[in-house]
């Protein structure tokens, strides 16, 4: 008894080292439509814009540091000083927040519209199969697998991988 589950436990050990298979970034949008890919690619572009404007926007604090500086050492008016590096934060902001949002949008679109894709072609695939392959499957195993790996593969299609993006951005830019 004892040879039989040590045996047992060297086996899942050796299932848990197993490293599962990756899959490249260019298969994760496989099943994008040539209008699914614009708008990723406007979405990956708002993305990566909204990552790097962060860093960038340190550059600018910096001017606002030196004119505050001057300004007073002048004693000149600080909020004349000041004023054309504040309207462009503004502006920076507001850029940010429609990016931000746009991208956002655009991932989810895309992403709902590869995972309904998905579902369709996995339910068309199981249609085909033979009726004997029915009976070797375990009951509710087909729809709570349909259900579980379209979500995982929606979460990395979808807002994950333009956080990536964004992340990727912001690291480059800094």
């Amino acid at each position: 008894a004892n040879t039989t589950t040590a045996t047992e436990n060297q086996v899942a050990k050796e299932d848990k080292k197993k490293k599962k298979e990756t899959v490249s970034i260019l298969r994760l949008f496989q099943f994008a439509t040539k209008r699914d890919l614009f708008l990723i690619c406007i979405a990956g572009f708002c993305s990566s814009t909204t990552g790097a404007i962060q860093p960038i926007s340190i550059l600018f604090f910096g001017n606002v540091l030196k004119k505050l500086g001057e300004a007073i050492v002048d004693g000149s008016d600080l909020m004349e000083a000041t004023m054309p590096i504040i309207k462009l934060y503004a502006y920076l902001g507001t850029g940010v927040m429609a990016a931000a949002y746009i991208s956002n949008c655009l991932w989810v679109l895309t992403g709902e519209n590869q995972a309904r894709r998905i579902r369709q072609l996995y339910v068309h695939s199981i249609l085909r199969q033979d009726m004997s392959w029915f009976d070797k499957s375990e009951e509710g195993s087909l729809t709570t697998r349909l259900s579980a790996d379209v979500q995982l593969i929606q979460d990395g299609i979808s807002e994950k991988f333009g956080q990536f993006l964004m992340c990727f951005a912001q690291f480059i830019a800094g």
